[in-house]
């Protein structure tokens, strides 16, 4: 989903992380091209290009010449350690919001169901 207060590279970024992630597109695999990822999310080359640059300073993806861009190995579980560090980063955030706001675990609970 595009989200207009942040930048389309970075939702780009985040929506090719979460490809990868789920295991949509695997390790070792190559990746849609920049044409077709730029037609997917109706957007520049440019933004898909810089998307996929920082995706290969992060060692998330590697150029492979006559290939195109292959997910590194070890991708899924870096992903999925950077995605749980800011879940409970959110979790802790929302506690002490919780804990100042004095609502307890029963109303918690309520709101979630």
């Amino acid at each position: 989903m595009i989200v207009a207060c942040t930048p389309l590279y970075v939702q780009i970024l985040e929506q090719i992380e979460d490809e990868i992630c789920t295991g949509k597109w695997q390790e070792g695999k190559r990746i849609p091209s920049v044409s077709e990822l730029a037609h997917q999310y109706q957007v520049a080359p440019q933004t898909v290009s810089h998307s996929l640059h920082l995706l290969v300073q992060r060692g998330i993806l590697k150029p492979k010449r006559g290939i195109g861009m292959v997910i590194c190995a070890g991708s899924v579980q870096r992903l999925k350690q950077k995605k749980l560090a800011a879940f409970l980063s959110l979790v802790y955030r929302a506690r002490k919001e919780a804990q100042l706001l004095q609502i307890g675990r029963e109303e918690i609970s309520a709101m979630l169901n």
